[in-house]
């Protein structure tokens, strides 16, 4: 069966702040079949949200999200997901923003925006 996480149980492992479950997040990872575990683009955004909220810079959540992918190579990212982590991590804007960008790098798709952040990625 396959198993989805949630952005608490990613953050509890992150941070190690309620030890006994990073132990359990840490048993998951290492007994899991490489397909069954998902980690879905809103946990994403909201994984980056609380950690930039707890001081973390946008290369450090890269970094420890890239951590999780490679660990023991369990979650793997579609291409716009993959994009859009290695967006936010050269830039200052929202994951959330980087999805769009991600978008319109590979599938070409235009972005209706007001966003001057935003209009400053576009070509």
């Amino acid at each position: 069966m396959a198993t989805i996480i949630d952005a608490n149980y990613v953050l509890r492992w992150f941070l190690n702040d309620v030890p006994s479950q990073a132990t359990i997040v840490d048993k998951l990872l290492n007994s899991a079949d490489p397909s069954s575990i998902t980690l879905d683009r809103v946990t994403i955004a909201e994984i980056t949200y609380v950690l930039r909220a707890k001081g973390y810079d946008h290369k450090q959540i890269f970094q420890l999200l890239e951590e999780l992918l490679l660990y023991a190579s369990l979650i793997s990212l579609n291409d716009i997901d993959q994009q859009a982590l290695v967006i936010y991590r050269d830039t200052k804007l929202d994951f959330e923003d980087c999805i769009l960008l991600a978008n319109n790098k590979i599938n070409n798709y235009q972005i209706a925006t007001f966003d001057k952040d935003i209009l400053k990625f576009i070509p």
